[in-house]
């Protein structure tokens, strides 16, 4: 009963909690088996008694610091390896893309079994060993509706900072800014069209659609604001000149 207490007590992995648990556990099976030895009847009985007490004693057990980490590690890499089934799975992902993510994934569970190896508790690898879980399954796949999603309210944006534009163009008649408008909203809808279409399946292709319009929204050309523009610079210009000749 002693070694077993003295071994309890010694094991520095565990803490104060588990400790009285298992010296509990150990008292415990102590006195079954002291009862069981001044409850025989005979010599013999009296002896399995005790040696059954001894038996059960020894066999009370706890988890070595080492297989902890073992544990630990294991786990670390079955996460990793569903997320990256994830990965590979995705199949809106190139596989740059995907590269990057298992890399970041790795990486995580690289810090994970760092922190898991430097720990010095039972309580601390559980610790660490959670944390990188949950980091794993922190690193995000892109789903391909988010892409698409992300895509369309990036044109949306851009398509009301055009129509901004075109409103603030005063040297254009109503018709005229609203034709420009129209032009704008038809390039908005036939990329958003064309991103939710079922054959878009990659976000390469979304990104594409995306750079796409917003390119044709941004050089969308608005008339006679460029030519205002010019004049307006000429206009200082000529001001400059004035000024340096008086």
């Amino acid at each position: 009963m002693n070694s077993k207490v003295n071994e309890i007590n010694n094991a520095s992995n565990l803490n104060d909690t588990e400790k009285k648990n298992l010296v509990d556990q150990a008292t415990e099976a102590a006195n079954n088996a002291k009862n069981n030895v001044e409850n025989a009847t005979t010599n013999d009985d009296a002896q399995d008694a005790a040696i059954k007490g001894i038996e059960n004693i020894k066999g009370i057990t706890f988890t070595s610091l080492d297989d902890a980490k073992k544990a630990a590690n294991s786990a670390i890499d079955h996460a990793l390896q569903v997320k990256t089934d994830e990965i590979n799975n995705a199949s809106n992902l190139n596989d740059s893309e995907k590269q990057g993510l298992i890399d970041q994934a790795t990486e995580v569970a690289k810090n994970a079994k760092d922190n898991i190896s430097q720990a010095t508790t039972n309580d601390a690898v559980t610790e660490a060993q959670n944390k990188g879980i949950q980091d794993i399954a922190n690193v995000t796949v892109p789903s391909l509706d988010q892409a698409k999603q992300d895509a369309i309210n990036a044109i949306k944006q851009v398509q009301a900072a055009k129509n901004t534009q075109i409103s603030n163009a005063n040297n254009l008649s109503a018709e005229e800014q609203q034709e420009l408008t129209d032009k704008v909203a038809q390039i908005a809808n036939d990329a958003i069209a064309k991103i939710n279409d079922s054959s878009t399946t990659t976000n390469d292709a979304v990104a594409s659609t995306r750079d796409d319009a917003i390119k044709q929204i941004t050089d969308l050309f608005i008339p006679m604001m460029l030519l205002m523009q010019l004049k307006v610079l000429r206009m200082q210009k000529l001001m400059t000149s004035i000024m340096l000749l008086i």
